[in-house]
């Protein structure tokens, strides 16, 4: 023996390799028995784990779905829910907002008078719209929020065209001279702005003079209901449908950009829906693949119905989770739908490291027999993964984003039931395959025979018939790539020369990944859950282009104050949010001049100065600056008129009263700048900083955007990446050093694993990816697919005799093959997503795809060098000496020599 990687086999055990000796062999024990057990009894053993299947999967009739993001995508907990449930206890929700966005064909001026009677044409097209549902018709006039504040029509819109009404008599009637005169008049720039995109100023700024773009808004009332976990509104869903046919029709002499409430939804399940026939592409691929690296010879060793029987445990898995799940409270969402993705990748890998196991045991030996030898080992390793993974799901569901809690609630029980189905329903389908072949059945054809096995008898009659004779060597040839890794691959990585070149090279590669790690930010990835082609990208698009400076609503809130004793806070309302931002940029337009700000109370004092009928004096606050009502019976008095008045009726919805009068809420309406808009950053510190500003007033108030929701994630979701990922880095360590019992092998499947991960991340940044839910959830499950293949090598390894660099070989041809046909096929279950239109599949795709390559290179490249250098002794080291100390009477049954060994797996190629 060579003093190189030479084993500590001939040192004394020590407690160490006394306790993960104890720890290996009592799993061992248990696996074989359980082997044998069902090889005795595979009929019972499928019908008790159907039986419990079914039971488990029965909680499909009290399922619950949830698709709203609300209640998907907020953390729960947070301010911004909190917020929400305070301000719709006051106020309505939004209305639903239809936007058209119309550029002359020509690129010309879009105030010109022929170009604005093209959009008022449009316009009357679009009110003129009308639905029947359930026999009933609906016009926009129905349908539409009433105006308050534009003359010439009920319904609430926001578009220049207001200037003449939307009536056509009136523009007709304007002079082509006069056009700019009347747009000009009564409106600042800052106001047009919300109307007119791309214009073109006087020299003092003061007038417009020409526009790119025209902006049309309509919104219609909100009356959505919830059902099956949804919004339901569909009366202004079929309105909206009709809508977007006649705007995107739009013209002639105008193009016609549109958006409806309804179209973020439709387009992106549209995108989920249409890759359906992906879906489906994958999971035959896989089925595809698992027959051709299961089966051997054709026919008789086929292992169709086998590999059938593989993805079938996936199912029923995928089945008992969710109906347990359900069960449990916990509800189902469109992210589950990737569910299949991840227990396909682990049941196929666990499929082949039992086939593996099995087909190395000695054909001549009764079928319970090899299996005792074959479950005893590789239940050991699939115990090592699948309850790896089991708990770091489970402790993943803490997050705070229900959606993903939820998802790591199904994965988990869906892990641990396919653990148990590969166990035991698995295993008896290969028993009874084994069966098939012995008795030269063909595959499904069973009762059809081959005549070559009905002129030789089975391997356990010829062993029995001839106990020394050799046994047929074609019951378990070596396939090619399992040749190929045992005699050609695993030795060399034993060289020295290599392994330094894998260690420079490998941490190189983590270089650059950490780099590219740090690199990676949170994004506004809205716009890329649309799929490529959509209407929508256009629209998005030319809003960026024309009407880039609008930004997201936001609104003051106040409730359960003293209004009338506050009035100089409420009128400083305007002045604290002037400048309000950092120190480049404000984050909210200028109250003063962007005509972006509403206060109800200060037109309350326009309003009360004009119509003289109570007395104003000044404020004694703010050194009287402000006007103030002195009588607070004059002031509600005033209130209650101002709010029936042309004036202010605008602001009815924004004042809510108490029974006696007095006032229970309001609201001051203003706006976020554009510069904040696509920059997750500048969002977060825009909603957290507008916070404590107000945390900070004399008087309770809080700020509500409906952009809230999304900007709250934002600003958790780095916690929970690095959360989410250092509670499962932290489980794959405890576990692997209880299950694998060994804290350096433990330490050097944990490396291989948060290599692999932050390789992940570094990949993502190169790659175009940025941090948002989908990539969080991604990456939890790609914690658990490297422990795969990391784990499984590990075991294998500590299972293994001689030194450190025959172990490693030996680890390697014993279980490499198994290992790759797992990470084969996880990325064979997402390559076709590769070419969805849709923005979750195709980034689960780049992270699965990434995960798999730097998985296997972790696990069959790096982790074998680094074990042939540092690998602690085999668990037999213990073994022996304890027998010599005479603590225990048997050894471990032994695994097949890898490479070495006479008899190889049939089952791999």
């Amino acid at each position: 023996m060579s003093t190189h990687g030479a084993s500590a086999e001939a040192k004394p055990a020590t407690c160490l390799q006394k306790m993960s000796h104890a720890i290996e062999s009592r799993m061992h024990a248990f696996f074989s028995r359980l082997g044998e057990l069902v090889a005795i009894h595979p009929g019972k053993t499928v019908l008790l784990a159907l039986v419990g299947v079914l039971i488990g999967a029965s909680g499909f009739t009290t399922l619950e779905q949830e698709s709203r993001g609300d209640k998907l995508w907020v953390p729960s907990g947070t301010r911004a829910s909190e917020d929400y449930a305070t301000y719709l206890s006051f106020f309505p929700p939004a209305g639903r907002s239809n936007l058209v966005i119309a550029v002359p064909s020509d690129g010309g001026d879009a105030l010109t008078k022929e170009n604005l009677v093209r959009a008022l044409d449009l316009f009357e097209e679009i009110s003129a719209v009308t639905i029947t549902y359930e026999g009933e018709e609906y016009s926009f006039a129905d349908l539409c929020v009433e105006s308050f504040d534009y003359s010439g029509t009920t319904c609430m819109v926001e578009s220049v065209l207001g200037k003449w009404e939307y009536d056509s008599s009136l523009l007709d009637a304007e002079a082509d001279a006069t056009v700019l005169t009347t747009i000009n008049t009564g409106s600042t720039i800052s106001e047009l702005e919300n109307y007119l995109g791309g214009m073109t100023l006087s020299e003092d700024g003061t007038e417009v003079l020409s526009a790119e773009a025209l902006r049309i808004v309509v919104t219609l009332k909100n009356t959505e209901t919830v059902e099956d976990g949804a919004y339901v509104d569909p009366i202004p869903d079929e309105w909206e449908l009709e809508f977007i046919d006649v705007a995107q029709e739009c013209i002639d002499g105008l193009e016609c950009y549109v958006e409806a409430t309804r179209s973020l939804s439709d387009e992106f399940g549209g995108a989920i829906s249409g890759d359906i026939s992906l879906i489906s592409g994958s999971y035959m691929i896989i089925m595809a693949y698992t027959v051709f690296n299961l089966s051997s010879t054709p026919f008789l060793k086929s292992r169709i119905l086998l590999s059938l029987g593989a993805i079938l445990t996936v199912g029923l898995s995928i089945a008992f989770s969710i109906g347990l799940a359900a069960y449990l409270g916990f509800f189902y969402t469109p992210l589950h739908t990737v569910l299949p993705f991840i227990l396909l990748g682990l049941g196929v890998d666990d499929s082949f490291v039992i086939c593996n196991a099995f087909g190395r045991t000695d054909p001549r030996k009764s079928i319970p027999e090899r299996m005792r030898e074959g479950l005893g080992t590789s239940g050991v390793s699939i115990t090592v993964t699948s309850i790896t993974d089991f708990v770091a799901f489970m402790i993943s569901s803490t997050t705070a984003l229900p959606a993903l809690s939820s998802f790591c609630v199904y994965s988990a029980l869906g892990i641990l039931a396919l653990y148990i189905l590969q166990s035991t329903i698995f295993v008896a389908l290969v028993v009874y395959d084994t069966r098939r072949q012995e008795a030269g059945r063909l595959d499904c054809c069973c009762f059809l025979k081959t005549k070559d096995m009905q002129k030789r008898p089975s391997a356990v009659a010829a062993a029995a018939a001839e106990p020394n004779a050799e046994w047929d060597p074609t019951w378990g040839e070596r396939g090619r790539l399992e040749k190929f890794v045992g005699d050609k691959y695993a030795p060399v990585l034993t060289k020295k020369p290599v392994k330094a070149v894998i260690i420079a090279v490998f941490g190189i590669i983590f270089a650059f990944c950490c780099y590219g790690a740090s690199q990676l930010g949170v994004d506004d990835t809205d716009e890329a859950f649309i799929p490529d082609g959509s209407y929508l990208l256009d629209t998005i698009n030319a809003r960026e282009t024309y009407f880039g400076s609008v930004g997201a609503d936001v609104e003051v809130v106040t409730e359960g104050i003293d209004y009338f004793s506050l009035q100089a806070e409420l009128a400083d309302v305007s002045a604290k949010l002037t400048g309000f931002g950092d120190d480049t940029s404000p984050y909210i337009q200028d109250p003063a001049t962007s005509g972006t700000f509403f206060s109800w109370f200060d037109d309350l004092i326009v309003y009360a100065e004009a119509e003289g009928t109570a007395t104003l004096v000044p404020s004694t606050a703010f050194g009287g600056e402000y006007t103030v009502f002195s009588d607070e019976t004059e002031f509600q008095s005033s209130l209650a008129a101002f709010l029936a008045s042309d004036d202010g009726i605008k602001y009815s919805a924004n004042v809510v009263f108490e029974d006696d009068g007095s006032i229970r809420a309001a609201a001051i309406q203003s706006e976020y700048s554009g510069n904040i808009n696509g920059d997750a950053a500048k969002q977060v510190d825009a909603m957290v900083d507008l916070r404590s500003l107000m945390d900070e007033w004399s008087f309770e108030a809080f700020p509500w955007s409906g952009r809230y929701f999304q900007w709250e994630t934002f600003q958790i979701i780095y916690q929970e990446l690095y959360q989410g990922l250092g509670l499962c880095l932290a489980v794959v360590l405890v576990l692997t050093l209880v299950l694998i019992a060994h804290p350096a092998t433990a330490g050097l499947v944990f490396l291989m694993v948060t290599f692999t991960i932050v390789d992940v991340l570094g990949i993502m940044y190169y790659w175009g990816l940025s941090i948002d839910t989908i990539a969080v959830i991604n990456l939890v499950l790609a914690v658990g697919l490297s422990v795969d293949y990391a784990a499984h090598v590990a075991h294998s390894f500590m299972v293994k005799t001689g030194t450190r660099d025959e172990r490693a070989v030996q680890a390697l041809a014993d279980i490499g093959v198994a290992v790759i046909h797992g990470g084969v096929s996880t990325f064979l279950a997402v390559v076709l997503l590769s070419l969805s239109a849709s923005y979750v599949f195709r980034v689960l795709f780049k992270q699965f795809f990434a995960t798999a390559v730097m998985g296997l290179g972790h696990g069959l490249i790096l982790l074998p060098v680094l074990l042939s250098l540092v690998g602690p002794s085999s668990y037999r080291a213990a073994d022996g000496d304890l027998k010599k100390k005479g603590h225990i009477q048997a050894a471990v049954t032994p695994v097949g020599s890898g490479a070495n060994s006479k008899v190889s797996p049939s089952e791999g190629r």
